[in-house]
């Protein structure tokens, strides 16, 4: 039980964390070759919130948490993308 809770405090946090990110790439006007990793980070965390609601609600479905597992993972690979973007902009 407790892992699941800290599984979902952490899951907030990245969140947040994510927003965070996210708002001051835009709030700076990003170059254009920022654009796409953005949105691509923001759709899969939306993605990402609403399978792991599903994998809770579906009582841990093995195909769902799979699912889940996957996104998660393509979501480092965007803000690895996001973030190579970002300094190579800068530079």
């Amino acid at each position: 039980v407790w892992l699941h809770y800290a599984h979902r405090v952490v899951a907030v946090l990245v969140t947040a964390a994510l927003v965070w990110v996210v708002a001051a790439v835009v709030r700076v006007r990003p170059h254009p070759a920022v654009v796409p990793p953005v949105v691509f980070t923001i759709g899969l965390t939306i993605l990402q919130i609403m399978l792991g609601i599903m994998t809770v609600w579906s009582q841990i479905t093995p195909a769902l948490a799979t699912l889940h597992q996957a996104t998660g993972a393509a979501l480092l690979a965007a803000v690895t993308w996001l973030t190579i973007r970002v300094f190579l902009t800068a530079a």
